[in-house]
C-alpha cells in the first residue's frame, strides 16, 4: 500500500516538474518576443505619457499600471530629456 502511494506520488511529482518546466519555456518565449517587439514598452511609455498629461501623480499613474513609482518617473524624466526640458 506505502509503496504504490509512493509510486504514486513519484509519478505525479514528474508530471508537475514538466509541467513547470513548460510554463517557464512559455514565459521565456513569450518575454523575448515581447521585448524584441518594442511594442510593450511602447505602449506602456504611451500609456504614462498620457495619464501624466491628464494630471495623474506618479503614485496614481504606477497604481492604475501596476508599475513601481520608479519606474514610472523614470519614463518621465526620459520623456522630458528627450523633450529638452530638463
Amino acid at each position: 500500500m506505502a509503496e504504490k502511494l509512493t509510486k504514486d506520488l513519484e509519478r505525479y511529482v514528474e508530471e508537475e516538474k514538466k509541467l513547470l518546466e513548460k510554463v517557464k519555456l512559455a514565459l521565456e518565449t513569450g518575454t523575448k518576443i515581447w521585448e524584441e517587439s518594442g511594442e510593450g514598452r511602447k505602449s506602456i511609455k504611451e500609456k504614462i505619457c498620457e495619464l501624466s498629461r491628464k494630471g495623474l501623480s506618479t503614485e496614481e499613474i504606477s497604481k492604475k499600471l501596476s508599475l513601481s513609482e520608479g519606474e514610472v518617473e523614470l519614463v518621465l524624466s526620459l520623456e522630458r530629456f528627450r523633450r529638452g526640458e530638463r
